[in-house]
């Protein structure tokens, strides 16, 4: 394949991705199309599993780089379509709120924010497991910096929907039971992986199930308050990284300032530093 062919094969790629994008981002907050994004959202990170191991077994192979390449795009394209269909539900809820939260209040997350979560929560497990190859050495650096900006956008406008008393909850949740044992995201090396599926620190004692006999299930509020918790753990652990990722997330560098505007976030944020260090 000569250069000309080859610009013209990503171009239609992302073409291709752009007309798929497109359609998902004027659905995604369907109720009817939560489990349908869900499955998009796995079927994505999956073959990037599948074509990183190829490309191991296949390093001289062009052919294998540009498809690993391809995918990590579609899936670094498809957080960022997440993030924005977040942070207009994020916008609105800011402006539409009568007072700001206090140290132990919190606006409550709208319906279509809340199908968003659990989606928004896997890709944010990824992104802290691939935050080293998502660097602008690596990856589309436009992309990867547009990324940034939106997931440190995201979790400022996502802290006042978090309760500085909020509790964890002790079992999986229902989109960690889906994927206990799916190796895109559950990485017994990865910190964030560990915080989702696993009771002890060296990940090798998973949670119980939430319909098991000694737990008691959280309402489903708590359960999104918990998915937001875990969001915001991983940019937090991400800007403790950001040497090793400063391509993708030097945006993160905002996020403490940020978070300390009011007192409700600056709780937040010391409490989540000290549970995660």
């Amino acid at each position: 394949m000569d250069l000309n062919q080859h610009i013209q094969a990503l171009n239609d790629v992302d073409a291709l991705q752009s007309a798929v994008l497109t359609q998902l981002a004027s659905a995604v907050t369907k109720r009817s199309f939560e489990d349908c994004m869900e499955k998009v959202v796995l079927v994505n990170l999956a073959a990037e599993f599948d074509a990183g191991k190829l490309f191991q077994e296949n390093r001289h192979s062009e052919e294998a780089y540009e498809t690993l390449f391809s995918i990590m795009r579609l899936n670094l394209r498809t957080m960022i379509m997440l993030l924005e269909a977040l942070l207009a539900k994020l916008e609105y809820s800011r402006k539409s709120s009568a007072t700001a939260p206090t140290e132990n209040d919190y606006v409550p997350l709208t319906a279509k924010a809340q199908r968003l979560i659990p989606s928004i929560r896997w890709y944010s497990g990824w992104l802290v497991s691939q935050a080293s190859i998502l660097n602008g050495d690596t990856m589309d650096a436009d992309l990867a910096s547009e990324l940034g900006r939106l997931y440190t956008k995201t979790l400022n406008l996502l802290a006042p929907h978090v309760p500085s008393n909020g509790r964890q909850v002790r079992y999986l949740l229902v989109e960690d039971e889906k994927t206990l044992g799916f190796l895109p995201l559950d990485n017994p090396k990865c910190e964030c992986a560990r915080r989702r599926y696993y009771s002890d620190a060296a990940g090798s004692i998973a949670k119980p199930r939430w319909y098991n006999q000694d737990i008691t299930r959280r309402d489903a509020t708590e359960e999104t308050q918990a998915r937001a918790h875990d969001i915001i753990a991983d940019g937090l652990f991400l800007q403790r990284q950001r040497k090793r990722t400063a391509h993708l997330l030097s945006m993160l560098d905002k996020l403490r300032l940020r978070t300390e505007q009011s007192k409700l976030r600056r709780v937040a944020y010391e409490r989540l530093m000290r549970h995660h260090r």
